[in-house]
């Protein structure tokens, strides 16, 4: 039984798209939800999809190397036209934290990490903000780098 439980526990830890938080309450559940949905949506090589995770606001941004990009139109874009789909790789998620800052906000750091089969695998840092809007959790601004 033990070695069952180690190997389900290395599987786990071995899964691309596991976002290894534990979560402290429903809020952080639902903004970890959003998170595991965008790294199902990325590996599908669904853009669009992924995208369903920002605020579809004029006033939702992006921080990159690239500049700023406002609103959800120019995001999905920008997405769009910098990561065709054989690009994407392989996306998962760590070293997330989550700080609360009201019943509506909710500040994330982490890493996000694209692994392909013959290149080599690329990481970062981002930080975003997270906005709750009509029930749901969804990005309002988001620096990466």
């Amino acid at each position: 039984m033990k070695i069952k439980f180690l190997l389900f526990l290395l599987f786990i830890q071995a899964v691309p798209g596991f976002c290894q938080y534990q979560a402290k309450s429903k809020a952080e559940q639902s903004i970890l939800d959003n998170f595991n949905e965008q790294v199902r949506c990325w590996n599908a090589g669904d853009i669009e999809c992924y995208c369903q995770g920002y605020l579809k606001s004029g006033e939702t941004r992006i921080v990159s190397s690239r500049g700023i990009t406002s609103g959800y139109e120019a995001i999905l874009a920008s997405y769009q036209k910098n990561w065709p789909k054989e690009r994407m790789g392989q996306l998962h998620f760590d070293q997330l934290r989550m700080d609360k800052l009201s019943s509506k906000a909710y500040l994330v750091h982490g890493r996000f990490n694209l692994t392909y089969p013959e290149a080599k695998a690329l990481s970062g840092y981002f930080t975003v903000v997270m906005k709750k809007v009509g029930g749901k959790w969804l990005m309002f601004a988001d620096h990466s780098s």
